[in-house]
């Protein structure tokens, strides 16, 4: 994160934030929380045919000092084996988040109306929200999806909206990776400019392309770099319009075109969406859990490789190096000594498998404890038919990650929403008044539950209204949709009663 009220940019300053952004410790974190959830650990950088001794030695003064020496063992087996713990909880969050898709409704305060104004206020309600959700369009899900996963892995999910060549709003996700947020200098909190950049290979070398965005336009620079000179700078890209407005509008009379104006938001068009306040990523306070994991596993299996089960001794046959005795070992599972009595005898080779599967066990617990996330396996805390508390006992700390993270999702779609909104009012689909902090986001948790419990306890609560017990229904997403099948079976049955009546025959004047 870079801190500036800029207005004036130049090379020099693009190449200063660049390389305070590739040294910056926030963005080291954030390569490496994508790493482990692509499976990529340090696991594979160890070495396990190399050690690492303290050997005493004398120098010519009389001294003893202790020097690092090195040992390698060629023949020693390199099996590594990385557990992907982060991958998987950042999965599971993800699924506990938006599992379900999420239900956006506008509900307005309005007093003193009537139960039909209220009826018909519901409609309007629903139409302004089809008209947003005709913007979003049906990859919404998807999009909130990448950015639960963004905020896990690189601490930011980076929002981006804009209208393409063909006029059409749109928005999409950007690579964490490849934003700079600049905050003003006063309140270190407003965003002013945003920095994007992003590699091409273009004609097979490596460019980077810079597009500094502002509340009003964006202006696009491409790297100028002279091998003669070794010098490396950012230029104006002659190829795009430079400076380029937001959006434009253009002004006809008669069918002919008379001016172009020039618009920009009045914001700048990024949004930054926190994973938490610590700007942490989810695999920080669990890494090392999972090294000690990985760790312990691959020396497993490489002492079952390397030192099998059971060990013939020949005696009499000559004692052999210690490269040699391990690969007898390894291979042939043989040893020799220079006792003359040549006999043969077989030596069986405990492993430690109770305890390591001991701290095994309490390493996959602080894991999830400490990575917030829901171990499934543990059904001593649930049992075969779990219940309602323990279920909700066994969801906490992951409920508790997920709020966390809803709350800045929602923080964020205000923001989105609020780009969404001045494009509907630009053309007239919306009034000019509408506020879009009178839209509710509901995020349906994925939590496994005991339906049929849930149920009953809603049937049976008479204190609390019939729209308000088909909001907490399980089975229900849709709870205007719900209403209006429960009024059209009613007005139904209202009919079929009526006519049963008027058949059933009656007084005579």
């Amino acid at each position: 994160m870079v801190k500036s009220s800029l207005t004036n940019v130049d090379s020099d300053l693009i190449k200063s934030f660049l390389q305070d952004d590739a040294a910056s410790p926030l963005k080291k974190q954030m390569r490496l929380g994508q790493r482990y959830y692509e499976g990529k650990h340090d696991i594979y950088n160890k070495k396990f045919n190399k050690y690492t001794i303290i050997d005493p030695c004398v120098e010519k003064d009389g001294k003893t000092i202790r020097v690092e020496k090195e040992i390698e063992i060629p023949n020693r087996s390199q099996a590594k084996v990385a557990h992907r713990y982060h991958w998987k909880l950042v999965k599971q969050k993800r699924s506990y988040i938006l599992g379900k898709p999420i239900t956006i409704t506008y509900e307005p305060i309005i007093e003193n109306l009537t139960a039909e104004q209220k009826t018909l206020m519901r409609k309007v309600n629903k139409q302004i929200v089809d008209k947003f959700w005709n913007v979003l369009g049906v990859a919404f899900d998807n999009f909130l999806r990448t950015s639960v996963v963004n905020m896990s892995n690189k601490v930011n999910a980076v929002w981006h909206v804009f209208y393409d060549t063909e006029g059409n709003f749109k928005y999409c996700n950007i690579e964490p990776l490849e934003a700079i947020e600049i905050l003003d200098t006063k309140t270190q909190t407003a965003l002013t400019d945003v920095l994007h950049f992003y590699k091409i290979i273009e004609n097979g070398k490596e460019k980077t392309y810079v597009e500094w965005e502002t509340a009003e336009e964006t202006k696009y620079y491409v790297q100028n770099t002279n091998e003669r000179a070794d010098t490396e700078e950012y230029l104006l890209d002659v190829s795009r319009t430079n400076p380029e407005p937001h959006w434009i509008t253009e002004l006809r009379f008669n069918g002919n075109l008379e001016k172009i104006e020039k618009h920009g938001w009045g914001k700048v068009p990024y949004i930054f969406i926190k994973n938490n306040e610590e700007m942490q990523t989810d695999l920080e306070p669990i890494k090392d859990l999972i090294d000690a994991y990985d760790l312990i596993n691959s020396n497993f299996i490489n002492n079952i490789e390397d030192f099998k089960e059971f060990i013939y001794k020949i005696n009499g046959y000559g004692a052999e190096s210690l490269l040699e005795l391990l690969e007898r070992i390894k291979t042939m599972g043989i040893i020799r000594n220079n006792d003359a009595t040549g006999s043969v005898s077989v030596e069986s080779i405990n492993f430690p498998y109770e305890a390591r599967q001991t701290i095994l066990k309490l390493l996959e617990e602080k894991i999830y404890e400490f990575g917030r996330g829901v171990n499934t396996n543990k059904t001593e805390l649930i049992g075969q038919a779990p219940s309602g508390i323990s279920l909700e006992f066994l969801y906490t700390d992951l409920d508790l990650k997920a709020d966390d993270c809803i709350e800045s999702l929602k923080e964020g779609l205000y923001n989105l929403f609020w780009f969404v909104a001045e494009h509907l009012k630009r053309k007239d689909e919306i009034a000019k008044d509408l506020n879009v902090f009178d839209f509710k986001f509901k995020f349906n948790k994925s939590m496994i539950f005991n339906k049929k419990e849930i149920i009953e306890e809603i049937n049976a609560d008479d204190t609390i209204s019939l729209r308000t017990k088909l909001e907490k229904h399980p089975d229900i997403d849709d709870v205007e949709q719900e209403l209006q099948r429960i009024d059209e079976e009613n007005q139904a049955t209202a009919k079929r009663q009526a006519i049963i009546y008027q058949n059933a025959g009656g007084f005579e004047e």
